[in-house]
């Protein structure tokens, strides 16, 4: 997303607020190279953001931040929602919808890497 006012006030207003020490959320400048590939020539999507943000909740094993740091994360989402133009494969989590799968490719991206695996499977 562009970097607007009302993104920064939702990111400042998370960013600090959760439980565990090593829970983070991280913004990353795209366009440059990114972008001035054609959106379809590779498996990377999405091309055309301006920036991405990553929301991580993270604990050690018998630490008591679970609960907490999941509802944050989910807070924290939930507040980007408005924002939200995409999705970069590499942040997606290993229980997600589907459809944020092929949102992160692209339909035709997406549609083409099934048809690779189906002939390895």
């Amino acid at each position: 997303p562009e970097l607007r006012d009302d993104l920064i006030d939702v990111v400042a207003g998370h960013a600090f607020s959760s439980s565990s020490p090593r829970s983070y959320a991280a913004m990353f400048h795209l366009k440059g190279a990114v972008s001035r590939v054609a959106e379809g020539a590779t498996a990377f999507g999405n091309r055309q953001a301006s920036h991405a943000i990553i929301v991580h909740a993270a604990w050690r094993p018998g630490e008591d931040f679970g609960d907490r740091e999941t509802a944050w994360t989910k807070g924290f989402l939930a507040a980007l929602g408005r924002f939200r133009e995409g999705v970069y494969v590499n942040f997606l989590g290993g229980d997600e919808d589907p459809g944020r799968v092929r949102e992160a490719y692209g339909d035709s991206v997406f549609d083409r890497l099934a048809d690779v695996k189906s002939s390895y499977d």
